[in-house]
């Protein structure tokens, strides 16, 4: 069994939970409650040791509620570390406030699950817009805090895993694509997201977040009450904590009341007292959003990380706008053009009410059927973290046992396509020999009874295999279409039966055509067989080896006059030259041989010698000769035909083309599951809405 702890390490709050694999069932993720809490504020109280160093007094929650019960002198001597997670690649202060953080985590996971931090994986998330350095940096610092192993995922998977899982989201949606818009306390992250190819298109702001809103309503109510008179310390406590839960108390209050509500009341700590904000509206915060100016305390705190546009150019930000312009990819090539079947919103900033309008109208979906938003948004990520690389381990699996499977699959694919080119090559023997041996037939016949040479009836046995040529032509083209159609049926066969027996529940026809719209072998290189050609490498290329198999078979129809003379003419021939009478008449006496064949094939019979050949060599006998001479004919016409199909597009010939053709659908079928995808789940006819929101 293998435990994977997932930590969405986030600006305002944390959320961490475990996921125990034992390899088989559903896997669940199980949040860990941090001092009681999950998820738990991103905190740290710090104080001060005997000896004058640093120690950390308390963390997460815990430390917010036990700073609100210091009066001023008390948090004199202390400090309060909030909202460092953004600033960690630029901070060494937010470096040292993280690994805290982390450490006092990594210690109350040990008491809950120690298997998941000694011995299992530890998944981290992070924004996928972040630098690279950012995301070495948080390794270091998850290491640094005691954890056995840490791998760093982008929050947006961690979102798709956990809505696959818990079937808010079908895998059939998850192929298509889904958008993930992660709206935290630090960031707006979004990306397009797949299981079939993962992450992709990633974008966002690593400046704009929730707490600019904390920000928003710490001018609000000061605007209200007048200027805190605090130190910048405790100050930032206000901002970071305080008036964040007053944010999300008049979020709540506004989801519940709607656009009118104009009487939101809140209270916090403030110092030794307590401060109001009366007579919220939601008029009043959307105007005070759309002229937004950074606060004081806000731009000092951001200028020591380096200040991000445009939060230091002076002026008054449309946060609102600033949302909408990040959405729609601004200066990232534009608004999103791939193909997605749902929008997710996710993170704690992601609950205003606003966010569901302007996603909707930026990526033009329905807001009620188009937009999923996670039903506890602060848990949605820690969750599917901790669900994302279990599945991807499983998957992985399930790849290698598909991967193993193949072979056996293939020689079932070789053996009945062994059987469909011999049937083949027995159907176009039969036929050629039908159509052309009455008439060979007929010029022993003739001879037999009017005389003349052998020799002459070589030459005309010639000339009927060379005019029969065309016709031959038309007959192979002919019984090649029925082939054709029946190698497509049994890749097609074989290949569904494959996805079955393994659960891929896909429509075959994603990786070779139906065979009812008379699309064929050699039709699939284009045509109405295009997409598949495009999508699955090296496809179009095998079936139109396959294709070119048809000449191969016309040429070994040319040679057709010499395996009749060989297995008619030359047996006739022969039993002719061993009749003892007519070689005694022939004047041959002990000649033997090939002086023998050729005396006789260059005679020209007369009456007398007829007479001697029906007396030596009586018509029934002559009639049984040259049904044994058809019978060999065929049977050598086929076995070269056997044989052309055996060499023609290189190795192993036509079969050799349509298993590489097969093993190439088996290859495109698992590199098509997606990481993600409970592969039992997709009902075969599951087709997402995809048709409209493709563009902005």
């Amino acid at each position: 069994m293998t435990t994977y702890l997932g930590i969405d390490f986030g600006t305002s709050n944390t959320h961490v939970a475990y996921c125990n694999d034992q390899g088989e069932g559903a896997l669940i993720a199980v949040p860990i409650k941090i001092a009681g809490k999950s998820p738990t504020a991103t905190c740290v109280l710090w104080g001060t040791a005997p000896d004058g160093s640093d120690i950390v007094e308390a963390f997460g929650t815990v430390a917010m509620e036990t700073w609100s019960q210091y009066d001023a002198e008390e948090q004199a001597g202390k400090r309060i570390a909030c909202g460092f997670k953004p600033d960690i690649a630029r901070s060494d202060r937010a470096r040292t406030d993280a690994r805290a953080f982390l450490t006092k985590v990594c210690q109350s996971v040990l008491d809950i699950q120690p298997a998941a931090v000694r011995a299992g994986q530890t998944i981290i998330g992070v924004p996928a817009e972040i630098s690279q350095e950012h995301r070495d940096r948080t390794r270091e610092i998850v290491r640094a805090a005691g954890f056995a192993e840490a791998v760093c995922v982008d929050e947006p998977l961690g979102a798709l895993a956990y809505h696959l899982t818990n079937g808010s989201i079908t895998p059939a949606e998850a192929h298509v694509g889904i958008v993930v818009v992660d709206f935290g306390g630090g960031t707006l992250d979004l990306a397009l997201v797949t299981s079939e190819q993962g992450l992709r298109a990633p974008w966002g702001d690593p400046a704009l977040g929730g707490r600019l809103f904390d920000d928003l309503f710490y001018q609000w109510i000061q605007d209200q009450n007048g200027e805190f008179e605090v130190s910048e310390r405790e100050a930032l406590a206000v901002w970071q904590q305080e008036c964040r839960e007053m944010k999300e108390s008049f979020s709540r209050r506004w989801s519940m009341i709607g656009d009118g509500m104009n009487d939101f009341r809140f209270r916090i700590d403030v110092g030794d007292g307590r401060k109001t904000l009366r007579n919220g509206s939601v008029a009043e915060f959307l105007e005070r959003a759309r002229s937004y100016r950074p606060s004081a305390l806000a731009v000092n705190y951001f200028q020591r990380f380096g200040m991000p546009g445009p939060l230091g150019n002076g002026t008054t930000i449309d946060l609102l706008d600033w949302i909408r312009r990040t959405m729609q990819r601004e200066g990232a090539g534009g608004p999103i053009r791939e193909r997605f079947s749902k929008v997710v919103l996710t993170g704690g900033s992601s609950e205003w009410p606003f966010m569901r309008g302007i996603a909707a109208e930026v990526f033009g979906v329905d807001p009620e059927t188009g937009i999923l938003r996670s039903d506890d948004p602060e848990a949605t990520v820690g969750s599917g973290l901790a669900l994302y690389n279990a599945l991807r381990a499983r998957h992985k699996a399930r790849r290698e046992e598909l991967i193993a499977a193949g072979p056996a699959a293939a020689a079932g694919v070789a053996h009945a396509v062994a059987v469909r080119l011999d049937g083949f090559a027995d159907e176009v023997a039969a036929a050629t020999i039908d159509a052309t041996m009455p008439r060979i037939e007929a010029v022993f016949t003739d001879w037999y009874n009017r005389g003349g040479s052998l020799k002459e009836v070589e030459a005309e046995v010639t000339a009927i295999c060379a005019s029969f040529e065309p016709e031959a032509k038309t007959l192979i083209e002919d019984a090649w279409r029925s082939l054709d159609a029946d190698l497509l049926r049994v890749l097609r066969d074989h290949l569904r039966d494959f996805l079955r027996a393994h659960e891929i529940a896909r429509d075959v026809s994603r990786y070779v055509p139906d065979v009812s719209g008379a699309v064929s072998l050699s039709g699939v290189h284009g045509g109405t067989s295009e997409g598949i050609a495009n999508e699955l490498a090296g496809f179009a290329g095998n079936m139109t080896v396959i294709a070119a198999g048809i000449g191969a078979v016309v040429v070994a129809t040319v040679n057709l006059h010499v395996i009749v003379l060989l297995a008619v003419a030359h047996p006739v021939l022969a039993l002719v030259a061993g009749i003892g009478a007519l070689a005694t008449w022939l004047g041959l006496g002990s000649a033997v041989g090939g002086a023998v064949e050729n005396a006789v094939r260059e005679h020209k019979f007369n009456a007398v010698s007829r007479r001697l050949l029906h007396w030596a060599l009586p018509e029934s006998r002559l009639k049984a000769k040259l049904a044994e001479g058809r019978a060999a004919a065929q049977a050598t016409l086929k076995q070269k035909i056997l044989e052309s199909l055996e060499t023609v597009g290189g190795t192993d010939g036509i079969a050799g083309a349509a298993v590489r053709a097969f093993e190439g659908m088996i290859a495109a079928a698992v590199s098509d599951l997606g990481v993600l995808e409970e592969l039992a789940r997709i009902p075969e006819a599951e087709t997402p809405d995809v048709s409209e929101p493709e563009v902005a």
